[in-house]
């Protein structure tokens, strides 16, 4: 999270600029009012054609040890952890080298239920399996 103080303009407006060095959704905030921004292009050229073909990513898979599989025509693959010394793929089977790179930007956990209402739905059912019990 970062503050950012605004610059008062003609009209009631307000202004403030941000450097920002990565693609992705920004939410801006003041408390009260929210708003979401777009850093990136618009149309990436990864989405402008979504048709599956190898023609892009087949040079780069056989040039680094590997291949693209069809689902619908090979079947389903077993996937198997590759060295880097060996192939990382082959008949029924492709492999994934464990590389250790990984970047995390945001992880946020939410609870399926309140946990008060998780122990009063215990308690209940607790207390009705007992009176039920007792007949």
């Amino acid at each position: 999270m970062r503050e950012v103080r605004l610059d008062d303009e003609p009209r009631g407006y307000a202004r403030a600029s941000i450097a920002i060095h990565e693609v992705g959704l920004y939410r801006l905030s003041d408390g009260t009012l929210n708003a979401v921004a777009a850093m990136g292009a618009p149309n990436p050229k990864e989405f402008a054609d979504l048709r599956a073909t190898d023609r892009y990513l087949g040079p780069i898979a056989k040039a680094t040890g590997g291949r693209v599989t069809w689902l619908s025509r090979d079947g389903v693959p077993d996937i198997r952890r590759a060295r880097r010394e060996h192939d990382a793929a082959g008949r029924g089977w492709i492999g994934l080298y464990r590389n250790k790179r990984y970047h995390v930007t945001g992880v946020e956990q939410l609870p399926l239920l309140p946990a008060l209402l998780v122990l009063t739905l215990m308690l209940g059912g607790l207390s009705l399996s007992w009176h039920r019990e007792g007949r």
